[in-house]
């Protein structure tokens, strides 16, 4: 038995695993769709997800990379069979990268949104509080200006008061002197 041999065998026992992870992996969909209970559906999801990561991928890859192989030693790389199935490679390859990345696109979305939504209502609350405290502050200025006009009004009330010369010191005082001399 060659190398082309050996690789082509494991080239084609690992599409057999890929073909039927696949199948599996539709099965368990199937099922899952058909799942009563949420525990049975999150046992299904988590049995295709573990599924998916320890036969479904690493079939498909020992499939391109024996099949690459075994293409090599046996020079058939102009072939279209050989073509093809790299372009059925590239397409669930890129399916599964567009699902992927779609999902992240997703969780982005979903975490940003979030984060807006936060960053509007920490806003809305700042200028709430921000309101209240001028309301306050005008509050204070309204007592303050109210407690200056009752004041002005007194100094003014006791200005008259003082000016008058009895009540003026000055005046009294030099009034004194000039009444009683010594």
């Amino acid at each position: 038995m060659d190398f082309y041999s050996i690789f082509k065998l494991l080239h084609v026992l690992c599409a057999i695993a890929w073909v039927g992870g696949g199948l599996t992996l539709l099965v368990a969909s199937m099922l899952a769709s058909r799942a009563a209970q949420p525990t049975t559906l999150f046992g299904i999801l988590d049995m295709m997800n573990q599924l998916g990561k320890t036969w479904f991928i690493p079939a498909s890859l020992l499939t391109v990379i024996f099949g690459a192989v075994a293409t090599t030693f046996g020079g058939l790389w102009g072939d279209m069979w050989v073509i093809l199935g790299l372009l059925g490679f590239l397409n669930t390859f890129l399916s599964t990268f567009y699902s992927i990345l779609n999902s992240l696109y997703d969780t982005f979305c979903s975490i940003f949104n979030s984060l807006y939504n936060t960053f509007c209502n920490f806003i809305n609350t700042s200028c709430s509080f921000i309101n209240t405290s001028c309301s306050i502050f005008d509050t204070f200025c309204s007592i303050f200006d109210t407690f200056c006009s009752i004041s002005h009004t007194f100094l003014c009330f006791f200005k008259r008061i003082c000016s008058h010369d009895k009540y003026n010191t000055i005046n009294y005082l030099t009034l004194q002197r000039h009444l009683d001399p010594k």
